[in-house]
């Protein structure tokens, strides 16, 4: 699949020529030269049937970690196709039926995979190394990495049931990866934040939305990942819940109402942009989703609007270093969770379920690729909070088989291939298969 696009930076420029690796002002044409199908995110691990639900996450010193909303295993090979009988056939086992055995089904699952091979055929990013039990012991990953529940601090223990899922993507080492809301389900939000100094060298963090057995959202909360494959058989990557409640959501007694800054996406600046002791420093952005209908987790309506708020890599844990956009500027205070002025990027045709924000060293642009439906979008800006392009269509991803169920949970990772000459993909249909697809720059 050959996609041309030429993007304008802000509309009208009668003089300069689009260029690729554009300067500030200057229009860039962003060619794709091809596409590679990579298929569907198994495990090179686990040799057994593996479902993948959603995506998203970084890469630190040629690592990636990825993680999931769900994860389903079943005994027997992997099947494309199938729809509500494959689902039958996996959970069968709560009816009973050993002749159709279900190994495992868990919440927030995290894989690895090779970012230092990804032109090697031997080591495709769909290939996951999955944490837990081997194939000889029954394959099953370990699942739940999140630490949950909290205690009465979070209120966690006096509900019947919380699930935690990882939102938006991770960030790793701080440079440029994004995070992600998706509209059914949540998933991986990291980025490597290097300027921290609760962050090791192989750290990452991210945001993770913490959801109520009914399906309201009560607050995000702010987590770090170790990336690491050395981790001994049957445990789980390490994992730490470093601010048990970033932002309010739902609104009661004790919680208050706020965007959810961070659910949406992350991004660690590629420059020094905020102030650490008076002095400059790199940021954290954490980028929220607006609509008229906030309050409700699945978003909606025909509204869409990003906000953004950045914090000193230095100060991610002090809430009170924050600073929120309003429009004009960088301020303390929060906008309200429905003002519209304060959202840098609007749209009311095109629903902005997932979405990361990146720098790319391919084009010197800020990017932001967005995804509904399977169908990525892409627009650039020399600025996080002005002049973005209008959104052009990059990839459109493909259901599996003869499937006609819905597709969500887009993802890229820019710090797969840190030249930004080529993209990966990923995207989910029917809550069980997640394919990747990488998409190459001129």
């Amino acid at each position: 699949m050959l996609l041309a696009i030429l993007l304008f930076f802000g509309g009208a420029f009668a003089a300069p020529t689009p260029q690729v690796g554009g300067q500030a002002g200057v229009p860039i044409s962003i060619n794709v030269a091809n596409t590679d199908t990579k298929g569907y995110a198994t495990s090179s691990n686990l040799n057994t049937g593996i479902y993948r639900d959603n995506g998203g996450g970084a890469c630190v010193n040629g690592l990636c970690v990825i993680g999931f909303s769900d994860t389903t295993v079943c005994n027997g090979p992997f099947q494309t196709n199938g729809g509500d009988a494959l689902t039958s056939y996996c959970k069968s086992i709560s009816a009973g039926n050993a002749d159709l055995p279900f190994n495992s089904f868990a919440h927030n699952t995290f894989a690895t995979f090779d970012a230092k091979q990804r032109n090697a055929n031997a080591h495709p990013p769909q290939a996951l190394y999955d944490f837990g039990k081997h194939a000889e012991q029954n394959g099953q990953p370990a699942g739940q990495v999140l630490p949950a529940p909290l205690g009465p601090e979070a209120d966690e223990q006096s509900i019947a049931a919380f699930a935690m899922w990882p939102n938006s993507k991770q960030q790793a080492q701080l440079k440029h990866t994004g995070s992600v809301l998706t509209l059914y389900a949540y998933t991986g939000n990291m980025v490597s934040v290097p300027s921290a100094p609760e962050m090791g060298p192989n750290d990452v963090v991210g945001v993770s939305n913490v959801l109520s057995v009914n399906g309201k959202t009560y607050y995000n909360s702010l987590y770090k990942l170790t990336v690491t494959d050395d981790v001994p058989d049957g445990q789980n990557i390490p994992a730490e819940r470093i601010v048990p409640q970033l932002f309010q959501f739902q609104s009661s007694d004790s919680h208050g109402q706020e965007n959810l800054y961070g659910t949406y996406a992350l991004m660690a600046s590629h420059t020094n942009d905020c102030k650490s002791n008076g002095q400059e420093a790199p940021c954290l952005y954490l980028f929220a989703r607006n609509s008229p209908k906030s309050w409700d987790t699945m978003g909606g309506g025909n509204h869409n609007g990003i906000k953004v708020a950045r914090v000193a890599q230095a100060s991610i844990l002090d809430k009170g270093q924050y600073e929120y956009w309003d429009g004009s500027n960088w301020v303390a205070q929060q906008p309200d969770p429905l003002d519209r002025q304060s959202e840098f990027i609007s749209s009311d045709d095109f629903f902005l379920d997932t979405g990361e924000f990146f720098w790319s060293n391919h084009y010197n642009k800020y990017v932001h690729v967005a995804a509904w439906m399977g169908k990525f979008t892409i627009r650039y800006s020399d600025s996080i909070t002005s002049g973005w392009s209008e959104p052009q269509d990059l990839y459109q991803g493909e259901k599996p088989g003869s499937l006609q169920g819905y597709m969500y949970g887009g993802h890229v990772y820019p710090d797969w291939d840190p030249s930004g000459q080529s993209l990966l993909l990923s995207w989910t249909c029917d809550e069980m298969w997640t394919q990747m697809a990488v998409v190459n720059f001129t």
